[in-house]
């Protein structure tokens, strides 16, 4: 199907040092996956990563069979991640 999903998910650092995560997309089948990492609170400032099955594996973040993505939260703050995802 050609079906388009948005998904959001917030995260809070409570320590003091910045804390790096991955996110992973462990569905391989997936045409188009558009990561959105907002960096600031207005979200005037975004990271945007493209991938997903459509997408020549070496342009991927991270070379992985899967889709991951690197998360960093700095002490103290709150990061928003959007998912566009479409098979």
């Amino acid at each position: 199907t050609n079906s388009v999903f948005w998904v959001r998910m917030s995260f809070t650092n409570p320590l003091e040092e910045i804390q790096s995560y991955i996110l992973l997309i462990s569905n391989r089948a997936l045409d188009s996956i558009t990561f959105y990492n907002i960096l600031d609170s207005e979200n005037t400032r975004y990271e945007k990563i493209e991938t997903g099955d459509n997408t020549p594996f070496h342009t991927r973040q991270i070379r992985h069979r899967e889709f991951p993505f690197r998360v960093k939260i700095p002490g103290g703050k709150f990061r928003e991640i959007f998912l566009r995802i479409e098979s």
